[in-house]
């Protein structure tokens, strides 16, 4: 089995204006409550990491939470080493879409690649248009992600499990619970593996 994970990054300075609005986005109709860490890891952008966060539901996510904070919303989807989808959702609505992988056959999917300069106007970004274009191209789902957090700078190679056992980063972050009975539980066994851009990029700070 390979890597699974699904996080968002929200285009914004206001960590707190996008925490609020977090909030207000209703739960999902499950018994099991969904817990979420948010916080800004790198300057400009503001991470939304959940426990139940994957390929499949991180795009309707995006434009949700783009709809409430009024801030572009990057969704990075990526299932079993086998797909890469990521989007891009403006106002509610995604404007821009990349998937790639070598399991695109076996789930009926199409490859996608997003517009450079689509993604680089939305969402400010400082890479250029050629630069870019080179990463999303890189045959390697893995390496685009890695590369892409490189020239972004935050981190794309990111999810839940990582930060609940890096004590140090969970606490920089807000941690909610929605549904149920939003009380947060004692956390499973288990490690989670904290991605090369976070161990380099943050905690060398703190």
């Amino acid at each position: 089995m390979g890597t699974k994970f699904g996080n968002l990054q929200v285009r914004s300075e206001d960590t707190a204006a996008v925490i609020a609005a977090f909030r207000e986005l209703p739960a999902a109709n499950d018994p099991i409550p969904g817990r979420y860490y948010v916080g800004s890891i790198a300057p400009g952008w503001v991470s939304i990491l959940g426990d139940d966060y994957g390929w499949g539901n991180v795009v309707e996510e995006a434009e949700n939470v783009s709809s409430l904070t009024g801030s572009p919303v990057l969704s990075v989807g990526y299932f079993d080493d086998d797909v890469l989808e990521l989007t891009v959702a403006v106002n509610g609505e995604t404007i821009a879409t990349h998937v790639a992988g070598p399991g695109l056959d076996v789930y009926e999917l199409d490859a996608e690649t997003a517009d450079a300069e689509t993604l680089i106007r939305s969402l400010q970004l400082t890479v250029g248009a050629a630069k870019l274009r080179e990463i999303l191209a890189d045959p390697s789902i893995e390496d685009t992600v890695m590369r892409l957090q490189e020239a972004i700078n935050v981190p794309l190679w990111f999810m839940y499990d990582a930060v609940e056992y890096e004590k140090q980063l969970s606490a920089s972050l807000e941690h909610i619970v929605k549904g149920a009975s939003e009380q947060p539980e004692e956390n499973e066994d288990g490690r989670g593996i904290i991605d090369r851009f976070v161990s380099r990029h943050t905690l060398e700070r703190k």
